[in-house]
């Protein structure tokens, strides 16, 4: 417990040493749309984006919550591998060679800096898609869809990812289940994904509650949103990127 709130204070700051106020939410800022900073799971505000379907239509606002000591071992995982490159460029520079040698390896040590970015997002990437990482995704509607347009939408980007898993059959009923569940959505309804593992627990706009326990549902829906640029809503998994990367909420 003293090592949970420690990394809590890490994370969002402690307001009774800083002086000042947590904040409350957070603006998307293609839609206007706002996100709470804390979810009632506990789960803190990570980066947010914009689904945009055919060009220029807004459909929904996702953003992503993580537990604060989730959020903490990502950071310092993701910390640790930069240091560790940074220390192979010092040691790279210092090694004693001639002069034709010691160019090669300064354009070679110019070029590694040139990857670090790249390198980082495909660390931070392979951290997002393992939904051994738990976290919550926040979905908040800016246009009006039926529920059965919006399920089949997530189903075909799911299911090809799936690569005919043995659980289809399982998730096609979990589809139906919340189809059928749920009215009609409108602008402002909010749904929300929390992913556990091999757990994913679906929260309706009305708060009804469904579960499906498949790891390799879980898998399909980290690579829906956090995928990079193939992901459904480049935007939200860049904003969660950043987030991590270079300790801050957007």
């Amino acid at each position: 417990m003293k090592e949970h709130n420690r990394a809590k204070n890490e994370l969002v700051g402690d307001e009774t040493m800083i002086g000042k106020s947590l904040p409350q939410e957070h603006k998307e800022l293609s839609t206007g749309i706002v996100f709470p900073h804390v979810l009632k799971n506990a789960m803190i505000f990570i980066g947010s984006g914009v689904r945009i379907k055919a060009v220029f239509v807004k459909i929904y606002a996702v953003a992503t919550y993580m537990d604060p000591m989730t959020l903490s071992t990502l950071r310092m995982n993701h910390n640790t591998q930069q240091q560790q490159q940074q220390q192979q460029q010092v040691e790279s520079c210092n090694t004693p060679t001639t002069t034709i040698q010691s160019i090669i390896e300064t354009a070679s040590t110019l070029l590694k800096q040139q990857v670090v970015e790249s390198y980082n997002t495909c660390d931070i990437t392979k951290s997002l898609l393992d939904p051994t990482n738990h976290r919550t995704i926040r979905i908040i509607m800016y246009h009006a869809v039926s529920m059965d347009t919006f399920t089949a939408a997530i189903k075909d980007a799911i299911m090809p990812k799936m690569n005919g898993h043995e659980d289809l059959k399982k998730v096609e009923e979990f589809f139906k289940t919340i189809s059928t569940a749920t009215d009609d959505l409108k602008e402002g309804d909010t749904m929300d994904l929390t992913i556990s593992s091999d757990s994913l627990l679906y929260t309706s706009k009305m708060g009804n509650q469904h579960t499906i326990t498949s790891l390799a549902f879980c898998q399909a829906i980290c690579q829906v949103y956090y995928s990079g640029a193939e992901s459904i809503s480049p935007s939200h998994f860049e904003s969660v990127r950043l987030a991590i990367s270079q300790n801050i909420t957007t």
